[in-house]
């Protein structure tokens, strides 16, 4: 019997051993000291076995140390974020932090420092709600008196921070209020269209159609209509036609001395036909400018003409155009909120297409057909404001 009890002690040993050896793969604290507080019960079992009431002692030392280094670690966390602390909800993390730690060192007196500036914060905003209260309800006591006049709507402009328009005033005038008032990236109303400002000087605006305008003007025009696309290709066709009868008729023309070369002279006529034919390809392949374009003709026609008022079409500075490539990397950060494809003035890649920006102002060079109707247009203007 003494003999199985020995060996059950040593068995017993080992496996509290085990434990301790496996504590180093663990990272946590508390779990840590989990393992040393059960290794330290298995040693108990042990009794005078070898250095097991040594082991026991041990362990519960590693034990306790660890819930202290727990316990430090959070309170240096909580002393962090009550040092990052700027609002509300910051000073309520790092108070249940500190209410957790009740007791350690001074966390009781950063608990009340944090209920203390949470309470500051809650107070201003109080008085800040209670000063509007009082502001609004002594301009409801005027508003009787001066509700129409210009000082009212100046006040009401200051508290809704918002700039200040007189709408006794022409429509042209009103906007020339809000665009000097208009930072980049803001949207004002200019004509009949909302407009997105991409850049601005000291006097003058440059600006860009509004992805949320939903005017119908504005979609399904082609970059170059067929029938403008068929009239450049019968001009360039006719020009054709006539170098190759200017080259007859310098043929005819030869002397006799010239004739004798009838080989050669057949040769360069032949030559000369193929050039021609290579010309007249060519200018049929090649993508016109925008300026040439029916798009660029309606934007300064047509689409100045409606809905603009004379002292508004004053105001713009130099022709109606859209953006270019280059335009897209410029004015990337205020083009993101844009979802459509649109027409670019820039011409294709390949014969007869156009590039476009796709969803986020992100351009595409290989361009898109000139006679499509899907995209939209976003025109570009500059205004003296």
């Amino acid at each position: 019997m003494a003999k199985l009890i020995y060996e059950s002690q040593e068995s017993l040993y080992e496996k509290a051993c085990a434990v301790t050896r496996s504590i180093d793969y663990i990272v946590q604290y508390r779990f840590k000291a989990e393992n040393y507080q059960k290794a330290a019960d298995m040693f108990r079992q042990v009794g005078n076995y070898l250095d097991a009431p040594q082991r026991v002692q041990e362990c519960e030392a590693q034990a306790q140390k660890l819930l202290d280094d727990e316990k430090d670690y959070r309170y240096q966390e909580a002393v962090e974020h009550l040092a990052q602390a700027v609002d509300v909800p910051d000073y309520e993390n790092a108070a249940g932090a500190f209410r957790e730690l009740k007791g350690y060192k001074d966390s009781d007196t950063l608990l009340a420092d944090c209920e203390k500036k949470k309470s500051a914060i809650l107070n201003r905003r109080k008085r800040k709600v209670v000063s509007i209260i009082v502001v609004l309800a002594a301009a409801a006591v005027l508003c009787a008196l001066f509700l129409r006049s210009s000082l009212w709507g100046r006040l009401k402009a200051d508290i809704m921070d918002e700039t200040y328009v007189d709408k006794s005033l022409p429509r042209y005038q009103q906007e020339q209020v809000l665009m000097n008032a208009a930072k980049t990236g803001d949207i004002v109303a200019f004509g009949p269209y909302e407009w997105k400002v991409l850049s601005k000087t000291d006097n003058s605006l440059t600006m860009i159609v509004a992805q949320t305008d939903e005017s119908k003007l504005l979609k399904g025009r082609p970059w170059q209509a067929a029938e403008a696309q068929a009239a450049e290709m019968q001009s360039a066709d006719a020009q054709a036609a006539e170098a190759q009868k200017a080259d007859a008729q310098a043929a005819e023309a030869q002397d006799a001395e010239a004739q004798s070369a009838d080989a050669q002279e057949a040769e360069a006529q032949n030559t000369e036909a193929q050039n021609t034919e290579v010309q007249n390809t060519e200018a049929q392949n090649a993508s016109a400018s925008f300026e040439q374009s029916s798009l660029y003709a309606w934007l300064n026609g047509a689409f100045l003409e409606e809905g603009f008022d004379p002292e508004e079409l004053e105001m713009i500075a130099g022709p109606v155009s859209v953006l270019s490539l280059d335009d897209l990397i410029t004015y990337r950060k205020i083009l993101k909120d844009y979802r459509q494809n649109a027409w670019l003035q820039d011409a294709g890649e390949t014969p007869q297409t156009a590039a476009y920006m796709g969803p986020g102002g992100k351009g595409y060079s290989f361009g898109y057909p000139v006679t499509s109707d899907l995209l939209r247009v976003y025109p570009v203007i500059t205004v003296e404001a």
